[in-house]
């Protein structure tokens, strides 16, 4: 773990009960009365690329309201801006897809597509370091429904060179023989498997 006035990184690796105190924060949001990003809540968007999903994750973001300094040379509003940079990705990555809104009181599923590769997905150009990401999609979680009720299935293979997929539903497991059943709006979690470094 490194830690300096500007970032945080803490190593996937790394216990939570390892962790100093400092290392963790608390955050709790009360009430949010900001602007949302039209990216995000947009009701004619039809379909988005993981990859401008996760762009946009680690894109710099300056807020139109000030942040107050409460340091004691401070002690005024500042414009600010902050950046998500990712010093390393883990061997297995879970990609959770917000499929539910929570607005203004109203509670709503979003089934936006959001089209993700299957193999061969690099992740090394959102890396802060050249270090490469080459990941394989091994398993879907889907949500059918509303935001009320629903149903969960799931696509799964053994392996990432692995070319048969299964669909599990309930107590159900049978072979999937269409490769595109594996890409819909009902994606709720994408499971990934880094590669193996090249040697």
């Amino acid at each position: 773990m490194a830690k300096n006035a500007t970032e945080t990184a803490i190593d996937f690796g790394t216990s939570l009960r390892k962790l100093p105190e400092q290392a963790l924060t608390l955050i709790e949001q009360v009430n949010y009365n900001g602007r949302i990003a039209p990216f995000q809540y947009d009701n004619e968007l039809t379909s988005l690329k993981l990859d401008q999903c996760l762009q946009e994750f680690v894109s710099l973001e300056t807020p139109d309201d000030p942040w107050f300094c409460d340091q004691h040379k401070c002690k005024r509003d500042s414009k600010v801006s902050k950046q998500l940079q990712i010093l390393t990705f883990p061997p297995v990555l879970i990609i959770q897809l917000k499929r539910f809104s929570h607005e203004n009181g109203l509670r709503r599923k979003l089934d936006t597509l959001v089209d993700y590769p299957i193999d061969g997905f690099n992740l090394g150009r959102l890396l802060k370091s050249s270090e490469e990401a080459v990941y394989d999609l091994i398993a879907v979680c889907n949500h059918i429904g509303s935001i009320s009720g629903g149903h969960y299935t799931a696509y799964a293979r053994k392996g990432p060179n692995k070319e048969r997929w299964y669909k599990l539903d309930d107590s159900y497991v049978s072979t999937l023989y269409y490769k595109e059943e594996l890409i819909s709006k009902n994606a709720y979690l994408l499971v990934y498997l880094k590669r193996p470094k090249q040697t």
